[in-house]
C-alpha cells in the first residue's frame, strides 16, 4: 500500500482486497468483475473525507460488488463536518468534503462518522469499537492417527534395541 494525492474510493479498495487476497484485483477492460473467492472473514475499514476524485461511481460501485460476492465486509468511516471545511496545515490549505458524499453515494458499506477535521484518538476509538470485527470459527478434525502411529514405531525400535543391547538377541 502506499499513499498518493486525492482520494479514490474504488482504488482504496481494490487495493485492500488486492492486500487481502495477495494478487492484484483489477476490474476488467470490459467492465467484468473478477472473482476472487470467499473471503468472509475479511473486513475493509475505509476511511474518506467524502469526496472521490478517483473517477465515476460506477469503478466504486463496481469494486463494492466485488467486495461483496467475495463476502468482504467494508467499513466506511466518514472523516470531515456536515458541510466540509477547509484547514491549514503547515501552510498549506486542504479541503475537507463532507465526510458523508461519497461514502452515502456509493454505499460503500456500512457508515460511520467522525464529525471534526481532525478526528481525536477518543472520536476514533469510539468509531472503531462500533466496527463489526468478525471472527470465523470452524470446526476441522485434524488426523492424529498418523503421529500416534510413528511414536508407536519409534517405542518399539527403541524397544527393539535396547532388548538387542541388553540380551544380546531379538526376541
Amino acid at each position: 500500500m502506499r499513499t498518493a494525492g486525492g482520494t479514490s474510493l474504488a482504488s482504496a479498495i481494490l487495493g485492500s482486497l488486492s492486500a487481502i487476497t495477495g494478487t492484484p484485483v483489477r476490474i476488467g477492460e470490459d467492465g467484468d468483475l473478477p472473482d476472487i473467492g470467499y473471503w468472509g472473514s475479511a473486513t475493509i475499514v475505509l476511511f474518506s473525507d467524502g469526496e472521490d476524485q478517483g473517477g465515476s461511481g460506477d469503478a466504486v460501485s463496481a469494486a463494492a460488488t466485488i467486495a461483496q460476492n467475495a463476502g468482504v465486509h467494508i467499513e466506511a468511516v466518514g472523516v470531515g463536518t456536515a458541510d466540509g471545511t477547509t484547514v491549514e496545515i503547515d501552510g498549506y490549505q486542504l479541503h475537507y468534503g463532507s465526510g458523508y458524499g461519497a461514502v452515502d453515494r456509493h454505499r460503500a458499506g456500512h457508515r460511520r462518522h467522525a464529525t471534526t477535521p481532525h478526528p481525536t484518538t477518543e472520536q476514533l476509538d469510539d468509531v472503531a469499537s462500533t466496527i463489526d470485527l468478525r471472527l470465523t470459527v470452524a470446526k476441522q478434525d485434524v488426523p492424529l492417527a498418523g503421529g500416534f502411529i510413528a511414536v508407536a514405531l519409534v517405542l518399539l525400535a527403541a524397544g527393539a534395541l535396547l532388548t538387542g543391547v541388553r540380551t544380546g538377541r531379538l526376541v
